[in-house]
C-alpha cells in the first residue's frame, strides 16, 4: 500500500432552497493509495478557526463512494447514485442531523490520478441545499 503525493483541486457549488447559488475552490496536498479494491484520498482541510483541522478520508469503489471527516467536526456519509444516507455532523456547537440523496457519482481516479463528481441533495437539520462536488486529483508533482 503505496500512498502516492497528490494534489486535490475541488469545486463546489452550492443551490440552495430559494435558488441562491455558491460556489466555493479549495486546494489540498495529500494522498491517494489502492488498498485491495478500493482506491483512497486522503487530505486536511482546514475548519472555521486557523488551529482547527480536519481530516478528510474518500474510501473510493466501483458504484459507491465513503466519506469520513475527522478533527474540529465529524461526519460519516455514503454516497451512491439513486441512494440515500441518513447520518448526523458533529461539531463543537453540537450535533446535527444530516441526509443525503445521492443523483450523481462519477469517477475517473486511479493511482495515478482522475477526477471524482458527486451530485446529491443535502438536507441539513431541515436546511436543503443541492451540492455538487467535482474533485480533481493531480499526482504528477
Amino acid at each position: 500500500m503505496e500512498k502516492i503525493p497528490a494534489k486535490i483541486r475541488i469545486h463546489t457549488r452550492q443551490t440552495l432552497e430559494d435558488g441562491t447559488t455558491h460556489t466555493f475552490t479549495s486546494s489540498h496536498s495529500g494522498f491517494l493509495y489502492q488498498k485491495q479494491t478500493a482506491l483512497y484520498l486522503i487530505y486536511q482541510e482546514q475548519g472555521q478557526d486557523e488551529s482547527d483541522r480536519i481530516q478528510t478520508t474518500w474510501k473510493l469503489e466501483t458504484a459507491q463512494a465513503s466519506l469520513i471527516r475527522q478533527g474540529a467536526t465529524e461526519l460519516r456519509a455514503f454516497f451512491k447514485k439513486g441512494a440515500g444516507d441518513s447520518t448526523t455532523l458533529v461539531t463543537p456547537h453540537g450535533h446535527l442531523p444530516v441526509q443525503f440523496e445521492t443523483f450523481r457519482l462519477e469517477q475517473n481516479l486511479s493511482p495515478e490520478g482522475g477526477q471524482l463528481r458527486i451530485g446529491y441533495i443535502m438536507d441539513m437539520a431541515g436546511s436543503v441545499s443541492r451540492m455538487e462536488v467535482e474533485m480533481h486529483v493531480n499526482t504528477d508533482i
